[in-house]
């Protein structure tokens, strides 16, 4: 046989060039759906990343906000010694630490 091709060889070749374009289209497809599904999973990965963040923030924020109540509340004045005058003559100024301070009258 010389240099021509059959019916059936041409055939052939363009089914497998079909073939072969379509796997293409079906592997470019495949891709692409790859992609965007690495997007949002990038995506949700670091909105879960910044929310759990904002989490420990707010947690550090209630900490310190407590912590700071809690030492505004070590000087109480306790409402039964408010009134002027106690049986030695001075005032009660507040509890620190579980003892009284008193001012001379």
């Amino acid at each position: 046989m010389s240099g021509r091709l059959s019916l059936r060889e041409t055939s052939s070749d363009g089914f497998r060039r079909q073939a072969m374009e379509k796997e293409n289209d079906i592997l470019g497809l495949e891709h692409d759906i790859y992609d965007k599904v690495r997007e949002s999973m990038d995506k949700n990965q670091r909105e879960y990343y910044l929310s759990e963040q904002i989490k420990a923030i707010n947690i550090q924020r209630a900490l310190i906000n407590e912590e700071q109540r809690a030492n505004d509340c070590d000087y109480v004045i306790p409402e039964s010694a408010t009134a002027p005058g106690s049986p030695d003559g001075s005032y009660v100024v507040g509890e620190i630490n579980g003892s009284y301070e008193k001012l001379p009258a």
